[in-house]
């Protein structure tokens, strides 16, 4: 009886367990995306004002060069052709998305995100002064997409595992409660069957 109360206890706990810290593991890995993906917005919009003013090759190096993603190599800017003049856009920066990627972000006027080598490109299209559309490039490294879920995940299991045995210490030490006077019933009256 004191096995099965503890095998009862193990089995319930450990379906608690799975049931709150698969979701909350997931949940983690989520905020960690959205934390890394937001990073690269703010990063994105502090260029925007600069685009809006000028599209001048050397003002826009100085302004992508004080930002923390452009001091790490890891932004561009993707500047349109003038209006009459062919062959007056440029790109600033390493650029890690496909044109394809970067000619539907400046189609759609929305930002998005496209896969890149070692993790992730935000496109994010921002007017320039003629009036056009310029995306700037934000390089996400995935280790930075990923970066505390694999330690949140070691914290939520030995939680859980801590738990579990928790949990079974309990079911057994309650168990050894139950079965010690049922035992000593059991004695008493196979004694008293005897005659004894």
């Amino acid at each position: 009886m004191r096995w099965a109360l503890v095998k009862v206890c193990l089995a319930v706990t450990a379906m608690v367990v799975v049931a709150f810290a698969v979701p909350l593991g997931l949940v983690v890995k989520e905020l960690a995306r959205d934390r890394a993906f937001a990073d690269a917005e703010r990063q994105a919009a502090t260029i925007g004002p600069a685009l809006a003013i000028t599209t001048e090759r050397a003002r826009l190096q100085r302004a992508v060069a004080s930002t923390q993603a452009g001091g790490d190599g890891r932004m561009a800017v993707h500047v349109p052709d003038q209006p009459g003049e062919p062959g007056s856009g440029y790109d600033l920066g390493r650029s890690r998305a496909g044109r394809g990627e970067l000619a539907t972000a400046r189609r759609f006027g929305r930002a998005s995100v496209s896969a890149a080598p070692g993790g992730y490109a935000l496109l994010q299209p921002t007017a320039v002064s003629t009036g056009q559309v310029a995306v700037v490039e934000v390089y996400v490294p995935r280790d930075v997409v990923t970066s505390g879920v694999t330690t949140s995940w070691l914290v939520l299991a030995g939680v859980g595992l801590a738990l579990i045995v928790g949990a079974v210490a309990t079911a057994d030490r309650l168990g050894t409660r139950l079965v010690r006077p049922a035992r000593r019933l059991a004695g008493a009256a196979h004694d008293l069957g005897r005659g004894e």
